[in-house]
């Protein structure tokens, strides 16, 4: 396959599709038994992982690898998946293999090893649009008036973005900067967390069960669940309990890929299980749907209250490990 250049790409900028986090999603079933083990994580990145955000149709897939030259030997295999190899295009150290359609970019996977700076980079900017509605729309208007103005010259596009871009991706990175923490400063762990205060003194329930419970489903106002954001409920992705909290997730702090990674998949279309338990109302079943929607920037969530007669009805025979009370 022959891969136009940039001046001479077809490209068209449109209204956010829903049909984009499928479409990544797809993809990446394609793409994970060819990758294997040198795969340490996909991400969706790119204009088509950010909701309500106008662009090209154009799937950006980040495969995070533990060596980029074994991605080498996967050139033929990809090219039997309909994507050419172009090597380090987009940035030295990495790997990036397109595929197109009567001359138009639909697939971009992006390659780099779990240290390029690079990943951070894709990520940040993702999360940076995400969190913030106003950058994300005046984003989009200027795209879209790019577009009107060079419907036929993508080398007049790009020029005219690209300035706008980096002084994005410098807010975003000013953003994240003091969002997360430095990078040699270690995740919240339970021995420095009270978890007294939050009152999680319970462990014993299924989530087949509780999905099987016949509700009402009701709106709330997300802030009642906000307390959340700052509690480590999961471990990080070198295995360590109770260290990664939701806000650590949604400021893409070192050690949380697993967890973004949830996140990313999380179907928001299903409501969120709460109930109330010393006075606190808790997440028993849709944390990642919370961090989703908050991330959208939602005000009000679809969630099920399960009452504490019904507890028996979701109960394990085996009750999950807590942390550690003081």
């Amino acid at each position: 396959m022959t891969i136009t250049n940039r001046k001479n790409r077809k490209y068209s900028i449109v209204p956010y599709q829903k049909t984009w986090a499928q479409d990544f999603f797809r993809i990446e079933a394609e793409l994970k038994p060819l990758f294997g083990d040198l795969a340490i994580a996909f991400e969706h990145v790119g204009s088509t992982a950010v909701e309500r955000m106008s662009g090209k149709a154009t799937i950006d897939v980040l495969v995070i690898v533990g060596s980029i030259l074994d991605v080498d030997a996967l050139n033929q295999d990809m090219e039997q998946l309909g994507y050419t190899a172009l090597g380090d295009y987009i940035k030295q150290g990495g790997r990036l293999f397109a595929k197109e359609i009567s001359d138009e970019r639909i697939v971009n996977v992006h390659c780099f090893e779990f240290d390029h700076d690079h990943i951070q980079e894709m990520i940040i900017m993702r999360d940076f649009l995400r969190s913030h509605p106003d950058e994300l729309e005046q984003y989009a208007k200027l795209k879209r008036n790019l577009f009107a103005k060079h419907p036929n010259d993508y080398i007049a596009y790009r020029a005219n973005k690209d300035p706008y871009l980096a002084q994005m991706k410098a807010r975003a990175i000013k953003w994240n900067a003091k969002h997360c923490m430095n990078s040699d400063e270690k995740l919240v762990t339970t021995a420095r967390f009270d978890w007294n205060s939050v009152g999680l003194d319970f462990g014993n329930w299924e989530e087949e069960k509780i999905w099987a419970l016949d509700l009402p489903v009701q709106e709330i106002d997300i802030e009642k669940l906000l307390w959340h954001l700052d509690v480590p409920y999961w471990e990080n992705d070198t295995s360590e309990r109770w260290t990664v909290t939701p806000r650590d997730v949604i400021d893409g702090k070192h050690g949380t890929t697993h967890e973004r990674i949830r996140t990313d998949r999380a179907d928001t279309s299903f409501p969120i299980d709460l109930f109330e338990h010393k006075g606190k109302i808790f997440v028993l079943d849709g944390l990642h749907r919370f961090i989703k929607l908050f991330m959208q920037g939602k005000q009000k969530i679809r969630v099920r209250i399960i009452p504490t007669d019904r507890f028996s009805e979701i109960a394990s025979e085996h009750p999950i490990e807590l942390p550690t009370l003081k």
